[in-house]
């Protein structure tokens, strides 16, 4: 983190932004616009809504940034996008510590696809076994070994793809994990040229 020997400026108040030690981008919104849409859909009414803003850049973290009184909003982003957080932080007169654990956001992977299409095709062999080894006693007693003997294969093949294609499932969805915030008030210490200072000398008597 930078070292700052001089003050805020006037009418301004020193926040020491941190990342939970992680290098983020920080930028303040400084605009914003929303609008609302009703466009015809079919024979419905759709809604569409979007969003922009304006942000300036202020530092790197972990940093020191000096900030008028008053609601700011922050966004933190690193890791190219990935991770990322956005804080409304209410400055006032005193120096704060604004420290944000940042959120994930990871897409799906292009493999969940076939990883539900497995899922999909062992549950499938699963029914179809079932119910094809619960019909063996409506077919001739001759063949009724033989029915069961398939509609239990079907299903135990279903259920073997089924534990392939659940696991796989999971492990290629995507993440989603919000930000944490800690936010409270700090007293900055001394600059070293500051404490090297000689203390003025006594009034003379």
């Amino acid at each position: 983190m930078e070292a700052r020997t001089s003050p805020p400026g006037e009418h301004q108040t020193r926040l020491l932004l941190d990342a939970n030690g992680e290098r983020a981008e920080v930028s303040e919104v400084t605009a914003w616009s929303s609008t609302v849409a009703v466009t015809p859909v079919g024979s419905h009414l759709g809604t569409a809504v979007g969003y922009a803003d304006l942000q300036r850049p202020i530092c790197l973290t972990p940093c020191l940034a000096d900030f008028a009184p008053g609601l700011h909003r922050l966004i933190f982003v690193s890791d190219e996008g990935k991770h990322s957080g956005a804080t409304d932080v209410q400055v006032g007169d005193q120096p704060r510590v604004l420290r944000i654990a940042l959120g994930r956001n990871d897409p799906p992977k292009g493999s969940q696809v076939g990883a539900l299409v497995l899922t999909v095709i062992g549950a499938s062999a699963m029914f179809v076994g079932g119910l094809l080894a619960a019909s063996a006693d409506s077919v001739d007693v001759s063949d009724q070994a033989d029915v069961q003997q398939r509609g239990l294969t079907l299903f135990g093949v279903g259920a073997g793809v089924m534990l392939v294609g659940i696991p796989w499932l999971l492990v290629s969805r995507g993440v989603h994990q919000d930000s944490a915030v800690t936010d409270f008030e700090y007293q900055p210490t001394p600059s070293p040229s500051a404490a090297s200072k000689p203390a003025p000398p006594p009034p003379a008597d």
